[in-house]
């Protein structure tokens, strides 16, 4: 009986031991794939501005048709990320440049999904969105910005590297950071159960 109960604790263990492993390694997947996304998004967003121009009419349906259709809505006006949530891509408002918020709550919250939305608003206008100083970094030219993302992965996306052109990241309407961002920051800005990434791009 009792070598019975031992088989049996120890088949749990490993039954738990390998849901634990699969549902992180389906974590990290996610991440990961959310990361080449936002890769592709910023591809597409150079291709089409490669000749300079103005960012001012950029938005997810305009580069939308550049993207794989497994990544857009079937209407085609949105991207959607594996989290099920939508990518914004958008000019980087002029209050960038830090005379004032980098984004409105509006924009910050505005491809989140019901019910994340609200929750995304309450935080936004709860205090965390205050107005910057001079000293406030740009957001550059223009965002990519993917939200209702766990804390873990909001870690991994605000801390990311995009490469050359990143200009700063921008976390829940808080502090926006200069390129790159530590670890740390990353952390403590990724602080609640659902995140919006800004991330700011010249």
């Amino acid at each position: 009986m009792v070598e019975l109960t031992l088989v049996l604790a120890l088949a749990a263990i490993v039954v738990i031991v390998g849901m634990r492993a699969y549902s992180d390694a389906r974590e990290n997947s996610r991440i990961q794939q959310l990361i080449t996304e936002i890769g592709q998004v910023r591809a597409a967003v150079a291709s089409r501005y490669e000749m300079g121009g103005s960012f001012e009419n950029l938005n997810a349906s305009v580069i939308a048709t550049s993207m794989p259709k497994s990544l857009v809505t079937s209407d085609g006006s949105a991207i959607i990320d594996p989290y099920g949530g939508q990518v914004a891509v958008e000019a980087a408002p002029a209050s960038s440049s830090g005379s004032g918020p980098a984004l409105t709550c509006t924009q910050i919250c505005g491809n989140v999904p019901y019910p994340a939305k609200t929750f995304c608003l309450q935080q936004c206008n709860g205090g965390q969105h205050s107005g910057g100083s001079s000293s406030v970094p740009s957001l550059g030219k223009y965002v990519i910005s993917p939200g209702n993302l766990n804390a873990n992965a909001c870690f991994r996306v605000a801390s990311g590297d995009y490469g050359r052109g990143q200009a700063a990241v921008q976390v829940n309407g808080g502090t926006t950071r200069s390129y790159p961002v530590s670890a740390a920051d990353a952390q403590a800005d990724c602080s609640e159960a659902q995140n919006t990434v800004v991330i700011g791009f010249n």
